[in-house]
């Protein structure tokens, strides 16, 4: 981005604050409020924010309250909000969405999650803003009225396209072109403005670069049904500058030398059915040989003739300057020496073959085929190269292959980095979650009659490593336990990265297999060998024997991530098998998260005072504050069951504070009845601390 934005980060907590200022302040502006009202005013100011991270829970204006202001208010509504909370109600993403948050980011995501949905939201915003401009545009251009009464009497679509040499705008067109396009005015037009252009306006815009006329064929609708398939020829030439009747340009200016373009489309779908027959197709092209051969030498990408001889082999008769200097070579002549001494120079000799079974598969009259291979250039150059081939049968018998060849290097080297994206996880190599479900799905379904186990490889407060040591190191961390898992299980499993500092392996549940303790030693191993870490770290394995091979992956990964989680912070348990037992604690544990809001505004929590008696005194001298779930179902809770869980999710701060509530209310009663203060003791969590 050009332009520094700025974030306005809204929290009433100062160390959410500080925490996100710190992934966000070497991108960003950074602005700062602690209400909902400091950050309303924020908005109203001189110098808006771009982007806000508001978080949801904080005393009134709530988060809930300041969308609900930016939402009618004209000059704040189109202002992007992303929601940073620790509100655990499942109902909180939607009803941000619907108050109009465009991101919702739980405070449990990693803090660099953030930065990545920020730099998202203000992209999409970019992009909202060019979209509009690009039809306040398109509402100004109308189409002017020069030659229109010619145009529309002419053969064919006419149209006036204007061109910078990367994008396109269409000036005029007249009503044949709709029908020859089987569009109406709003998709024709939309075909300029897409962000994934069609493949003949690409081919379009490259053309217009090096040549000031030229004719090129494409087609539209389905490719596999002849009879929907529409074929058209363009011909295409650019008015001289000088003779140009529009005043001002479509585009900004700076964008580069515009060419205005007339261009005629025409309808050759006959003309493509004749081509199929290949006795008069023959003859028409050597009849114009001459004058093609002129027009071919001088057009982009390589275009070659061969001629099939007595021997059965195509022997190339005709090449372009295109296809030379694709090849490396200094002259057409030398190009046309060095493949007649030897036809498959460069190219492998499975290529070769696959070619020829191609061209032995066409019919006696001949055909067109496609073919992409890889060769190695004059220059000793790797080349990526698609050919389209068409075979015809002339009128003396002979066969002739005509080949249009284009570079894709560059294509072929973006496709496979791409690929690479898709399925491999950057830092490590391993796959990625995606590529993980879908190897190990096959791998479970071609073994029936072995048994598998899926473990999940968990590294104990691996964010300390990244806060002591610095992202860096934290990566080169991961890297190793990454070379450690691909060295056990090589050839004995598939292995991935999930996401963060969470390996997953699919292994036999055997011999064959490996157990999860030689993981851990193996991990160990290698990160100590490392000496990346000045201090210990702690690795859990949560591992699932599958026994119902019927559920999906992902299903299988949560029942080992369950089990992790059962050992995750312990000092001398590291590996946990999945049971039943597990699952069942997890939805009593999710039960008690989402019952307790409700049951602390219900006043299900009851306290109650355990005296303590002093000997010395010889009588009651104070007392112990406990709490208790009284559940109007379940009955009396035990603290054993949800204080754990509290002090996970954060909710025991609010019940700290609830118990110290009622025990002052306690003794202000007391006070109110005239008896005299009696100590009492209230256990805090160090959670609230």
């Amino acid at each position: 981005m050009d332009k520094k934005y700025t974030v306005l980060i809204v929290d009433d907590a100062e160390h959410n604050i500080e925490l996100m200022s710190e992934v966000l302040k070497d991108n960003y502006n950074i602005m700062t409020a602690h209400t909902g009202t400091e950050a309303l005013e924020m908005m109203h100011g001189a110098n808006p924010p771009d982007v806000v991270l508001l978080d949801m829970l904080m005393p009134k204006p709530d988060g809930y309250d300041v969308l609900q202001t930016m939402n009618g208010d004209e000059k704040l509504r189109m202002m992007p909000v992303v929601v940073v909370t620790s509100d655990s109600d499942p109902s909180a993403r939607q009803r941000s969405y619907d108050l109009g948050a465009v991101d919702f980011v739980s405070r449990g995501e990693e803090l660099g999650t953030i930065r990545s949905r920020v730099k998202s939201v203000l992209r999409m915003c970019e992009l909202e803003k060019m979209r509009r401009e690009n039809e306040r545009l398109q509402r100004e251009i109308t189409s002017e009225k020069r030659l229109s009464a010619l145009m529309d009497n002419l053969p064919g679509g006419v149209a006036i396209i204007e061109t910078n040499g990367k994008t396109a705008e269409c000036s005029y067109y007249n009503s044949k072109l709709l029908r020859l396009f089987k569009m109406n005015s709003d998709r024709f037009s939309m075909q300029f403005i897409m962000p994934t252009r069609p493949k003949w306006l690409n081919t379009f815009i490259e053309k217009a670069k090096t040549s000031d006329s030229f004719t090129f064929t494409f087609s539209i609708g389905d490719q596999n049904s002849s009879a929907d398939r529409q074929w058209i020829r363009v011909t295409a030439g650019s008015m001289p500058s000088s003779e140009r009747m529009r005043e001002t340009p479509i585009f900004d200016v700076g964008c580069g030398d515009i060419k205005e373009i007339y261009c005629v489309f025409l309808d050759i779908n006959a003309e493509k059915r004749q081509e199929l027959r290949a006795e008069q197709n023959d003859k028409q092209l050597r009849e114009n040989q001459t004058r093609l051969e002129t027009v071919i030498d001088k057009a982009p990408g390589g275009l070659s003739f061969s001629q099939r001889g007595s021997d059965g082999r195509f022997h190339t008769e005709f090449v372009n300057r295109g296809l030379a200097d694709m090849l490396g070579y200094v002259s057409c002549e030398e190009c046309m020496a060095n493949i007649s001494k030897n036809p498959s120079l460069g190219v492998s000799t499975e290529d070769i073959n696959a070619i020829r079974a191609k061209i032995a598969a066409l019919p006696e009259t001949g055909g067109e085929f496609k073919y992409v291979l890889k060769c190695i250039s004059h220059k000793r150059e790797e080349l990526w190269l698609s050919m389209r081939c068409q075979i015809t049968c002339g009128g003396d018998g002979k066969k002739n292959l005509y080949a249009f060849t284009t570079d894709i290097t560059k294509e072929k080297s973006f496709e496979d980095e791409l690929r690479a994206a898709a399925y491999f996880d950057p830092l490590t190599g391993l796959f990625n979650r995606h590529a993980f479900m879908r190897n190990a799905r096959r791998v479970i379904d071609d073994n029936p009659l072995t048994q598998f186990s899926l473990m999940l490889l968990n590294i104990g407060s691996f964010k300390v490593v990244n806060d002591l040591l610095g992202r860096d190191v934290g990566d080169k961390v991961l890297i190793t336990i990454a070379d450690a898992v691909r060295e056990v299980f090589a050839g004995r499993g598939v292995f991935a990265r999930l996401f963060a500092d969470n390996f997953m392996v699919l292994t036999p549940y055997s011999e064959r297999g490996v157990h999860p303790q030689t993981i851990l030693d193996a991990v160990q191993k290698a990160v100590s060998e490392s000496g990346l870490l000045t201090h210990d770290i702690q690795y859990y394995i949560g591992v699932y024997v599958i026994n119902d091979r019927s559920i999906s992956v992902e299903n299988m990964a949560d029942r080992a991530s369950i089990a992790c989680r059962t050992i995750t912070g312990s000092y001398h348990e590291h590996i946990a098998y999945y049971d039943e037992k597990m699952r069942l604690n997890m939805l009593e544990e999710q039960q008690i998260c989402d019952e307790s809001r409700c049951a602390l505004e219900n006043g299900e929590f009851c306290v109650y005072y355990q005296p303590v008696y002093g000997i010395k005194a010889k009588r009651y001298t104070s007392a112990e504050a406990l709490v208790r779930w009284n559940h109007p179902i379940k009955g009396m809770i035990s603290p054993g069951k949800f204080v754990s869980v509290f002090e996970k999710n954060g909710f025991i701060a609010e019940l700290d504070l609830y118990v110290l509530e009622q025990v002052c209310k306690f003794m202000k009663r007391r006070r109110d009845e005239g008896k005299s203060d009696f100590p009492i003791s209230v256990n805090i969590s160090r959670r609230s601390l």
